[in-house]
């Protein structure tokens, strides 16, 4: 029997805190069922767990258990009276109002939720009422938080109260918690929200195979539409969410709702890219073509103007290095669309050419495009005569990247190819700029100043007439007597790119190809590489472009070093941090006399100086990543290493951008690619030079994805030199060259 319950403040008990506990808890030894972030006041009685656990039924859950400042009075069989505190608690269904005497007799009022439950409070007093009880409890007795968690959790069902401490986790980023919050509340009585709440934490925890899954089980719960609404009113920032429904539609090929979903990220934000892409696949697949190629288009034309964003320079796989995998998927599925759906040829060989030009080492897009260039031949000659490209380089192109898989494509075809020759014209043979946006290819024009600041700077410091004084002493100069086949080349190539003619000296038993000397330039070849029984052995093809990129150096002002090649000099991590660090040495004082110390001593002289003093502590901070630093050396901060970082990368893309524009100028005079390819591997070290025996018989492309014991690709900077002028040879640039701009007076017609 219920005894009357009455009020009795107890102003004299400490405050309590408020701490959440995990579900079965341990409290005095004894365990309740208690949810993730339940709000349970601490020290609960022995006897308080014991009568809880005698009144909860089989899984019932407490979400909100604590001591009131009411006290309920007993009668002892003493006659004696004894207050004892009021426990309430809350669980899923219901409230419990239990105290227990001390000499075991107990008190219990429960109320389901059909109760009504009213919460107030002022400045100093809570009150809370339930039914004919009225409880209520001073600020200062520390309460107020479990009266408003009580207030609040009282009247939501079992499962709205999962989602409200869901809530409380998220505000506290534990998703891990939120996540179980969210799958018991599901368990309880699925919903959308509870379903949305849980794909944006598994979102968050990139836990995409199970954000799919959870999909595909809230698909069948509710239509689509019905959590788009829900999206729209209930997360603002819904665009990820979106994104994992349009991905759970394209698994079911539901091509409609998917449609839908990404037509309307397109209305909030037009301008992405992907959107068309994803478009276009959709439009594509329910064969609607004429949509489909307009929302190609559009991504193409978005993504292109990104420079590089995209750019995947992984040799993990080979075909998408240096590509952007997206523009790759648009172009295969064009040419498809226009070869196979709309019988348009020309389109499709058009489509293949701008993958070839995007994906230069992508062999697939070679048999595709030769497929249907084959078949447009024949269906049609003059429009496959009108292509913009060089039919006879692209095949070299192909044969040089994968011999066997040309001869199993190509097979006799290749002489119909022989005759995509156009108007040839010859224009005076002075210089023609080679590209006239060549450096936009690479850099932009506040990046084109910088550059050329800083190149101006370094050809101060380390160039000098000193270079060429002597060299008489110990090398030939190449003479129209000792040597006219090379004497004339270079004076064709002189007049062709409109410089003074370079002098040329050969050197006695050594090997390289360089160029030196800043006022007077002068060609340096190591006469090993005109000895026809050495390996190395250059035909007169290879001199033809390593000497054309050389006069494109001296046009182009591309004189950065001396002593080495271009290309190997700022390749150097350690050269590149140094120089960098001289760029930042302010006028005047000790460190200003640098410059001048430097064009008088030698950059590497004044490097190696530099390397017994104090000051190399300096240099070390451009010098070195911060795996190589000694122990002894303090690191540089997070916000430091980006600078350093970048210096070096931009000396590094200059000197790139420098040799890759001098390759094309050789590709233009020599028109082999095999030839460029084998001039670059013979001037590069003993295991590069080896392993290049092996390109004609297994090609390129195998050789740029070798990799070393550790598995690092030993080719990385040849495949993104060579791939750009694979690039450059499959161009409409290269092309317009070829036929119009004239090198050698008495070369033969290559077409």
């Amino acid at each position: 029997m219920r005894t009357e319950q009455r009020e009795n403040g107890d102003r004299g008990h400490s405050n309590t805190q408020n701490r959440p506990l995990n579900a079965d808890s341990e409290r005095n030894g004894m365990s309740l069922p208690v949810a993730p972030l339940a709000c349970i006041e601490e020290n609960i009685p022995t006897a308080i767990v014991q009568a809880i656990k005698t009144l909860l039924a089989s899984e019932e859950t407490i979400f909100v258990l604590f001591r009131l400042n009411s006290s309920h009075t007993f009668q002892l069989e003493s006659g004696k009276e004894e207050k004892s505190l009021i426990w309430s608690v809350v669980t899923g269904t219901r409230i419990l109002l239990l105290s227990v005497a001390s000499d075991g007799q107990s008190y219990y009022d429960g109320f389901d939720q059909s109760a009504v439950v009213e919460y107030q409070n002022s400045f100093g007093i809570d009150s809370f009422k339930i039914a004919e009880h009225s409880l209520s409890s001073g600020f200062w007795q520390g309460k107020r938080s479990y009266f408003q968690e009580a207030a609040q959790l009282f009247p939501l069902p079992e499962h709205e109260k999962y989602l409200y401490l869901t809530e409380k986790a998220l505000r506290d980023h534990e998703l891990f918690q939120a996540a179980a919050l969210l799958r018991t509340s599901l368990k309880k009585l699925p919903g959308t929200k509870a379903y949305l709440m849980l794909l944006s934490v598994l979102s968050q925890q990139d836990r995409r195979d199970d954000a799919l899954s959870l999909l595909d089980e809230a698909l069948e719960y509710a239509e689509l539409p019905v959590f788009l609404d829900e999206l729209q009113h209930s997360f603002p920032d819904h665009t990820e969410l979106l994104l994992y429904f349009a991905a759970a539609c394209e698994e079911r090929r539901d091509w409609d709702n998917c449609l839908k979903i990404y037509q309307q990220l397109l209305r909030e934000n037009p301008e992405f890219d992907l959107y068309f892409l994803k478009s276009g696949e959709i439009y594509n697949a329910t064969q609607e073509y004429e949509l489909a190629l307009e929302h190609y288009h559009k991504f193409i034309e978005l993504r292109s103007g990104t420079k590089n964003r995209f750019t995947n320079w992984e040799l993990s796989e080979m075909k998408c290095f240096s590509t952007d995998p997206d523009l790759v998927k648009a172009y295969i599925d064009l040419a498809a669309i226009y070869k196979y759906a709309l019988n348009e040829l020309n389109h499709a060989v058009s489509a293949y050419i701008e993958l070839l030009r995007h994906a230069p080492f992508y062999l697939e897009a070679y048999r595709l495009f030769w497929m249907a260039y084959q078949q447009l031949y024949s269906s049609c000659p003059e429009k496959a005569c009108q292509l913009p490209l060089h039919i006879p380089t692209f095949l070299q192109v192909y044969q040089l990247l994968a011999p066997q898989s040309y001869r199993a494509t190509v097979g006799t075809g290749k002489e119909s190819a022989q005759r995509n020759a156009g108007p040839r014209e010859m224009l005076p043979a002075g210089y023609r700029k080679i590209l006239d946006d060549d450096q936009n290819m690479f850099l932009d024009s506040d990046e084109q100043k910088t550059f050329r600041k800083l190149h101006d700077w370094l050809m101060g410091l380390v160039l000098s007439e000193e270079n060429g004084q002597g060299i008489e002493e110990y090398c030939e100069q190449v003479t129209e007597t000792n040597y006219p086949e090379i004497f004339r080349m270079i004076a064709q190539l002189s007049e062709f790119f409109d410089i003074d003619v370079p002098n040329c000296f050969i050197s006695r038993g050594k090997i390289g190809l360089s160029l030196r000397n800043a006022t007077r330039p002068f060609i340096f070849i190591g006469s090993e590489h005109l000895n026809k029984d050495n390996d190395r052995y250059f035909s007169q093809d290879e001199l033809v472009f390593l000497i054309a990129s050389k006069a494109e150096y001296i046009k182009s002002d591309y004189l950065l070093l001396t002593r080495t090649e271009l290309w190997k000099s700022l390749g150097m991590a350690s050269f590149n941090g140094f120089l960098a660090a001289l760029q930042s040495l302010p006028d005047g004082g000790f460190l200003g006399k640098f410059p001048s110390h430097l064009a008088a001593s030698g950059l590497k002289k004044l490097y190696k100086k530099c390397k017994r003093s104090n000051i190399q502590n300096l240099l070390d901070f451009f010098i070195k990543s911060p795996g190589q630093k000694s122990s002894t050396h303090p690191k540089p901060t997070r916000e430091e290493l980006p600078e350093a970082s970048t210096w070096n990368q931009e000396i590094v893309d200059f000197v790139r951008h420098a040799v890759y524009t001098g390759d094309r100028a050789g590709l233009l005079a020599s028109n082999q690619i095999r030839t460029a390819c084998s001039a670059i591997f013979k001037l590069e070290k003993i295991q590069a030079y080896d392993d290049m025996a092996a390109i004609p018989r297994e090609g390129l492309l195998k050789l740029l994805s070798k990799q070393d014991q550790r598995g690092h690709f030993l080719y990385f900077e040849h495949a993104r030199r060579l791939g750009e002028l694979i690039k450059f040879a499959l161009s409409e640039k290269y092309l317009y060259l070829h036929r119009h701009a004239l090198i050698f007076h008495n070369a033969p017609d290559t077409q």
